[in-house]
């Protein structure tokens, strides 16, 4: 039997003892390694903090436009307007969401409001009660829309004064809806921007200016002379004078006007 001498068992105690060392540092090392990769760390670096996405910065992805529904349509073909108070005969076109035509014998009409229109049940004819944009109810085939026509106040040409009174000129409306004057200027009843003491009269037909002075009054549909003073009314129920601001009884004009004595130029009466 061989006996080893006591400093060779030393040593090898030593280098029993360094390898379980070496073995629990790298041990303690791989520990670490995982550690570190499950916290998002590494590279020496900050551990990265996973934060939920911010929606400031990734915003919900917007809804996608949704296509249009076709819807079923109503249209007046005639009268393309209506004059207040008069009946007309009415025509009237309603297709369903394809864009078919209703057979006429299958369409009914009624007024959106009873007070604005009176109709036809067969949409035969209609009367306009109210100034302005009035809607028709259009029904037939299933489907059911609304069909729009303007009721204007009714066309007449001649200026209209008092009966037995001489008021020295004349107003008409054109065909476009516009104004010419002719006479005597007393209290700038031409409607030229200036009263008589400037232009006293005229003997051919001038147009009625504008309330600015540069350019013709415009869409009207009737007017009416009076002593020293005018009137005219546009097709959308709007009131328009000039003369003489006195010669109407109880009426004031806006703006500068309200306290004026006269208005050489149409102005939109206020009250």
């Amino acid at each position: 039997m061989l006996y080893s001498s006591p400093e060779i068992r030393r040593s090898a105690d030593w280098s029993t003892l360094r390898g379980r060392t070496n073995a629990l540092r790298l041990a303690a090392v791989s520990v670490l390694c995982l550690a570190l990769v499950a916290c998002g760390g590494g590279g020496g670096g900050t551990p990265t903090v996973n934060n939920p996405p911010s929606s400031a910065n990734n915003p919900p992805p917007a809804n996608p436009t949704q296509p249009t529904t076709p819807q079923a349509t109503a249209a007046v073909q005639t009268p393309t307007s209506l004059s207040w108070h008069i009946a007309s005969p009415l025509t009237v076109v309603l297709k369903d969401a394809s864009g078919n035509v209703i057979p006429a014998a299958q369409v009914t009409c009624s007024a959106s409001n009873a007070t604005n229109l009176t109709v036809a049940p067969d949409c035969s004819a209609i009367t306009g009660n109210r100034i302005g944009a009035q809607t028709i109810v259009v029904s037939g085939g299933g489907v059911t829309a609304d069909a729009s026509i303007t009721v204007t106040p009714q066309q007449q040409a001649l200026g209209m004064h008092p009966a037995g009174i001489d008021v020295g000129y004349s107003l008409v409306v054109t065909p476009d809806r516009q104004i010419l004057a002719w006479g005597n200027n007393m209290g700038g009843v031409l409607g030229q921007n200036n009263d008589g003491g400037v232009l006293s009269g005229a003997t051919l037909p001038v147009s009625v200016l504008n309330s600015s002075g540069n350019g013709p009054l415009s869409n009207i549909v009737q007017v009416s002379t009076g002593s020293g003073a005018a009137l005219a009314l546009t097709a959308d129920g709007q009131v328009y004078e000039w003369g003489s601001n006195d010669d109407i009884s109880g009426a004031r004009v806006d703006g500068a006007m309200s306290s004026a004595t006269y208005g050489w130029c149409p102005k939109s009466v206020n009250g």
